[in-house]
C-alpha cells in the first residue's frame, strides 16, 4: 500500500481507505530506527486494516520493546496466520483468536513462553495449520488439518501425530 499511495494523492485516499490492502504486516527488529517511530508506525497500519483478518510476520526479538507487543497484543483478535522467528512474546496471543488459521513457531526449544503461549492457543478455533520447531507445546491437535514438526524427538512426535486425526 505505501508503493501504492505513493504514486499520486488520488491513489492515495483509495489505498487509505481499502483495509484489505493494510492486512498483512512484517515487523522486524531494526536498531535503527526509534522504538517510539516503529510503535506509531505499527498502530497505524494495523488500525488502517478495520475488521479485516491480519497476517503478521514477527522476526527479530521483540520481547524487550513491551510497547510493540502492547500494540500487536490488542489486535491479536484479528490474526489470521502468525509466524513468529523470535523469542515467543506471551502477550501477543493471549486471549480469544477467532479467525486464527496458521501458525508457524520458530522459536528456541527451551524458551520458557514456549509452554504458557501454546495453552494460550485452544482459544484459537479456526486453527488448521501449524509448524513447529518446538516440540513441549499444547495445541488443539484434533482440528488440525496440516502440521509440520522440526527438531522433535521421535516419541514426541509420534504423540502429537496420534492425537492428530484430521491431517
Amino acid at each position: 500500500p505505501q508503493l501504492l499511495g505513493g504514486v499520486c494523492k488520488q491513489w492515495r485516499e483509495i489505498c487509505l481507505s481499502m483495509s484489505s490492502l493494510w492486512t498483512s504486516l512484517r515487523v522486524y527488529n531494526r536498531m535503527d530506527r526509534g522504538i517510539d517511530s516503529l510503535v506509531d508506525a505499527l498502530r497505524c497500519w494495523l488500525s488502517r486494516a478495520g475488521n479485516c483478518p491480519i497476517d503478521l510476520e514477527i522476526d527479530g526479538a521483540l520481547t524487550a520493546q513491551c510497547d510493540i507487543l502492547d500494540v500487536l497484543g490488542q489486535f491479536a483478535f484479528q490474526l489470521r496466520s502468525l509466524d513468529v522467528s523470535t523469542p515467543l512474546p506471551e502477550t501477543l496471543i493471549q486471549g480469544h483468536i477467532p479467525h486464527l488459521q496458521r501458525l508457524v513457531l520458530d522459536i528456541l526449544p527451551r524458551h520458557k513462553n514456549a509452554e504458557t503461549a501454546s495453552a494460550a492457543l485452544h482459544d484459537a478455533p479456526r486453527l488448521r495449520e501449524v509448524d513447529l520447531s518446538i516440540q513441549n507445546v499444547s495445541f488443539p491437535w484434533t482440528q488440525l488439518t496440516h502440521l509440520a514438526l522440526r527438531l522433535g524427538s521421535l516419541p514426541r512426535c509420534l504423540e502429537i501425530l496420534q492425537c492428530t486425526p484430521r491431517l
